[in-house]
This record gives structure tokens, sequence and C-alpha cells, in this order.
């Protein structure tokens, strides 16, 4: 159960009895209908809490499915200390691919937040998780993203996390940044148009951060620095 090569992960509830789980949610039907499993194969399933369990099935129904575990497997959710912030962009389908990357390389927290050099408008939250599931179940995450929204940018210094901002003007290279890693952060990166002068403002020098030296756009600044800072975990 080590790389899980060519296999899929299904997502929904699962109640166990010792060996014998009963497995159920909106995977069933493609588990059964799509992918045509019956009693005797072994399929992969999580409720999103870490743990992989291989089972072996026993029974199948239309809105359950029984079988037995073969092997389990807990993972660490070694980025839980991070939450990435997405401003509102003004095309949602980067924000939808940003979404992907960060959780296909192991992200589960995120907040989006308003910015005043917004242009889009609201947030999509029941989509985004969608895709966000879609993403953990393609690369074997089994942590249930956590989605949340800030409608004010001063609600993010508000979580009881340490907040880091970016800023290509800033003094401090976030090359040279070594986060603590028992400490809580929230990476902050501008929509088109960056963050404004008010809110640079509220990070103060010491947590303000240039990524590069050359302009980013707004998604590629995120992706970056979540992977930037993803290596030390």
């Amino acid at each position: 159960m080590k790389h899980f090569a060519g296999e899929e992960l299904y997502w929904g509830s699962i109640r166990k009895e010792g060996a014998a789980l009963v497995f159920s949610g909106d995977d069933i039907n493609h588990i059964v209908r799509v992918m045509r499993h019956k009693p005797g194969d072994r399929i992969f399933v999580t409720q999103g809490e870490g743990t992989i369990l291989e089972t072996e099935i026993t029974s199948t129904g239309q809105s359950s499915i029984e079988g037995n575990v073969v092997s389990e497997a807990v993972l660490p959710n070694r980025l839980d200390k991070v939450t990435i912030a997405i401003p509102r962009l003004k095309n949602l389908d980067k924000i939808e691919l940003a979404i992907e990357k960060l959780v296909e390389t192991g992200f589960s927290r995120f907040i989006f937040f308003n910015s005043d050099h917004a242009i889009g408008k609201g947030f999509k939250l029941d989509r985004w998780e969608k895709i966000a599931i879609s993403a953990a179940k393609q690369s074997f995450n089994p942590f249930k993203p956590v989605l949340s929204t800030a409608e004010k940018f001063e609600h993010l210094f508000q979580q009881g996390k340490e907040v880091i901002g970016f800023d290509l003007e800033a003094e401090r290279d976030f090359a040279l940044f070594s986060p603590e890693l028992a400490k809580e952060y929230i990476l902050v990166t501008g929509p088109e148009g960056g963050l404004s002068r008010r809110e640079l403002e509220r990070f103060g020098a010491d947590n303000l951060y240039q990524l590069t030296k050359n302009r980013l756009r707004s998604e590629t600044a995120l992706l970056y620095s979540a992977f930037r800072i993803g290596w030390f975990y």
C-alpha cells in the first residue's frame, strides 16, 4: 500500500466492526456501475481523516458496499499547519487550477479572501470543495480539504496563526525563510494588481517577503510560495 500506483481512492462513510466494514456514499455508483467492482475485488477507501483501508468486497448494494479490511495505512497530514490564502480572482479557472495543484501536493487548508484590488465576485465554495476532493482522490491524499472564507482582509489576522505576506518590493527574501515547524502559518498572495498599500501595512516588516525578482501572475505566486514552504515539512 505504499505508492498506490494504478489504483483509485474512494471517499465515503465507513462503519467498521473489527475487520468487517460497511462503506457508503456518493462513490458507490462509480464503484459498482462504472468500475463494475464485484465481491472478491479489492478497493481502497477513506473517509478523509488520514486513513486508507484496502478492502476486499464481500457484497455490493445500491447504497453501500460490505467488505473485509485487508490492510490499513495511516498517513500523516504533513502540511496541516500551513493554510493557503487564495484571493478572489477575475478568472475562476485559475483558482480551480491552483486548488487542484495544491491538494495534489498535500495541502488541505484553504481560506478565500476579499482584497482591495480583487476584481471577481463571490466565492464558489461548494464547487471548489468538489474540485479539491476530486484532486485528493486522484493523488491519494486522504485528508478532507477544509475551505473557509474571510469576507474582510482583516479577518486573515484573526485566525490565531502567523500570517506571511508577499510583495515584489519587500526587503526580506523568502528564499531565506525557515518556518518553525510547531507554528501554524497562513500564506497570503495578492490578486491581480497585488495587495494594496493598506493591506501590506498589516503584515509589518518582519512578515512581508519578496518571492522572486520577477513580477509573477497571481496564481503563479500562490503556487510558488506554497511549494517553497512545503519543502520544509
